[in-house]
């Protein structure tokens, strides 16, 4: 069995994705801040992916398990695995990424596996560690209107050898000339993806969120088209990428947190009309 030390200050664990719905695009915006079971740090691209012709993917949590300097899990290699045995099946990545149900049930099913030849010590072991539990997001456009799924698989705290999984669907339709005006992708509210307890723990220090408010780019978003869909795009990427930028920075006023959510950002645009995704 192999063991590994999963011990770490608790904003180890502060991994983002930002996703702000615009009104003919969705922008999503990773920041680049990967850390290792042992606490190492590194920056990669590798967070948000493009899966053509018509989605993105991205995953937070625990995007990456190594031992020995080695990686031996990781979520992404996993779906990717999943959508190649599909393929061999005659079933394209369009149509395999439809099926959240099966798509549960594997990755569910690989961690398990994982689980039963590493122990991984339960959260409640050390102070501040980092949980066994990762998301898999995947947002796609169906007829010029955007789905997003997302697959949240953690450890089982009552047998840590099994794992426990949920599906949500955290964004109905919403196409260019929209008729939901209920819908999350009738409004242009940001939604955190992955350590939204960073997020409360900032807010709880810097109270009216003012670290936010006060940023150039971030007050014209909130005071203009916050809770409206956005007409330009650009707005909605400045902001996404500015969210995740004036949260790294917010770490720096904290005491003994560790700094691990990057300042630089990778992001990726939706195109509704095009059912495109692109890098920005």
């Amino acid at each position: 069995m192999l063991v590994l030390s999963l011990a770490a200050r608790i904003t180890a664990t502060a991994t983002l994705v930002v996703v702000i719905p615009a009104k003919e695009a969705t922008v999503v915006c990773a920041d680049r801040r990967f850390t290792g079971t042992a606490g190492n740090q590194f920056d990669s691209d590798g967070k948000l992916q493009l899966l053509p012709p018509h989605a993105i993917y991205f995953v937070v949590g625990l995007e990456a398990a190594s031992e020995g300097g080695k990686v031996v899990y990781a979520p992404g290699t996993v779906f990717k695995r999943f959508l190649a045995e599909r393929e061999n099946e005659g079933i394209p990545p369009d149509r395999a990424i439809r099926n959240s149900a099966e798509i549960e049930r594997y990755l569910r099913d690989s961690f398990e596996e994982f689980l039963g030849t590493h122990r991984i010590p339960p959260p409640s072991s050390a102070p501040f560690a980092i949980k066994p539990f990762f998301t898999l997001g995947v947002l796609r456009i169906e007829n010029h209107s955007p789905r997003l799924t997302t697959v949240t698989v953690s450890q089982n705290a009552k047998k840590p050898s099994t794992a426990i999984s949920l599906v949500s669907h955290g964004m109905e339709r919403f196409g260019v000339d929209s008729q939901w005006p209920g819908s999350m992708f009738a409004r242009s509210d940001p939604m955190y993806i992955g350590q939204t307890d960073v997020i409360l723990g900032l807010a709880k220090r810097d109270r009216q969120f003012s670290r936010f408010t006060a940023d150039p780019y971030v007050q014209k978003f909130l005071l203009a088209d916050f809770g409206l869909p956005l007409t330009d795009r650009n707005t909605a990427l400045d902001a996404a990428k500015r969210l995740i930028s004036v949260t790294a920075e917010g770490f720096t006023a904290m005491p003994d947190a560790a700094q691990s959510i990057s300042r630089d950002s990778v992001c990726a645009v939706l195109d509704y009309l095009n059912e495109t995704p692109q890098y920005k």
